[in-house]
């Protein structure tokens, strides 16, 4: 399981599992919560078998405000994420396997 802290642009705490819940995260997920509430995914849409909310987010969601304010904190070091990996375009199934093994520790980007 990979629980940890991780920090939000206000300066608050949150924890996060940070794991792809594949993996089985949502299970422990639920174990380590105690329970469904505060948990929501956006990677397992089976989610609802086990009570859990799955966002997939709708077009009123996306904003491109919201991506350039999330652009601009990134900018000024005020919100930091982990890359564990950097793989061009033609490289996308390499990353996907990466992905799919359940154990990775950051975010994997995928470059033109």
């Amino acid at each position: 399981m990979s629980w940890r802290n991780c920090s939000h642009p206000r300066g608050q705490w949150v924890g996060g599992d940070h794991r792809r819940s594949a993996g089985g995260a949502l299970p422990d997920s639920i174990v380590l919560r105690g329970g469904t509430d505060r948990i929501i995914t956006i990677s397992d849409p089976a989610a609802g078998k086990l009570g859990v909310t799955f966002s997939a987010g709708t077009p009123k969601d996306w904003s491109t405000g919201d991506l350039a304010r999330l652009a601009e904190l990134a900018a000024r070091g005020d919100l930091i994420t982990t890359v564990a990996g950097t793989y061009p375009l033609e490289r996308a199934a390499d990353a996907q396997r990466v992905s799919e093994t359940g154990h990775v520790r950051g975010k994997l980007v995928l470059t033109p």
